[in-house]
């Protein structure tokens, strides 16, 4: 793709104090590949009485090259640049569960592991103004790599009385994250235990109308592009760079 964005700066008194133009042009190469595989056992001794195993495994890999080129300007120094960003993010999940139905409740229980492995390598190359050669800017040129592993484990109970259901719930994950960088600067550690709850309630009515409201606590992690401390400064206006201490959010 290709962005022209012109941009300029005024004093109170609508003089022109600097502007510049840029043409950006991006391209973006994706490539994702994704297996399943499940499989479920049903018992015969009690109806309803079930057993699940099931594993996902994604690969996918990304190559974006973000050029600068900087005309008509005035009062502007920003020299003209382009990055390079190839990322390769590859997960593994496993998850095992199972059912079981007594005579008014039905027991759910699971566990579930997932492993994800993700690479970044960014370059930052800016042009010089007399020869015209890119050179690499080491201090924005790196490789983070992160391994995150997180383990679940899951029990919820249903029950059904009259015309009502209720659905009780506790889900337990912890997160290991492991993050590395090629230059050898400070490595990243975390480690934490979640503890979520949840709380459902139907109600049924005359057919088709129910009513229901419920109660859980989420967890949302910082992916690759939150935590890679890159620095994006192909638009001098906007710069964008990830924080590799990212905490999770609960909502």
């Amino acid at each position: 793709s290709l962005e022209v964005q012109t941009s300029s700066f005024f004093t109170s008194k609508a003089d022109v104090t600097q502007f510049y133009g840029l043409n950006k042009p991006t391209t973006n190469d994706q490539y994702n590949l994704g297996l399943t595989f499940n499989y479920e056992k049903r018992f015969r001794k009690v109806r309803d009485e079930i057993l699940t195993f099931s594993y996902n495994y994604s690969d996918s890999r990304q190559h974006e090259r973000d050029s600068s080129t900087v005309g008509d300007e005035y009062n502007y120094f920003l020299p003209s640049n382009f990055l390079l960003n190839d990322i390769t993010a590859r997960e593994n999940t496993v998850q095992l569960d199972y059912t079981y139905p007594f005579k008014r409740v039905e027991l759910d229980a699971g566990l579930k592991y997932v492993n994800r492995n993700s690479q970044s390598q960014y370059t930052d190359w800016s042009q010089d103004s007399v020869s015209g050669n890119y050179t690499l800017l080491p201090e924005n040129s790196d490789q983070f790599t992160y391994v995150q592993g997180v383990s679940a484990a899951y029990l919820s109970s249903t029950e059904k009385f009259g015309l009502y259901n209720a659905v009780i719930g506790i889900r337990a994950e912890q997160t290991d994250l492991h993050g590395n960088f090629e230059d050898d600067s400070l490595p990243v550690r975390q480690h934490y235990l979640s503890v979520l709850p949840s709380l459902s309630l139907l109600r049924r009515f005359k057919k088709p109308f129910t009513l229901s409201m419920g109660y859980n606590r989420r967890i949302q992690r910082p992916g690759i592009w939150q935590l890679n401390p890159f620095t994006d400064n192909s638009n001098p206006t906007f710069t964008f760079s990830g924080n590799p201490k990212l905490q999770p959010v609960y909502f």
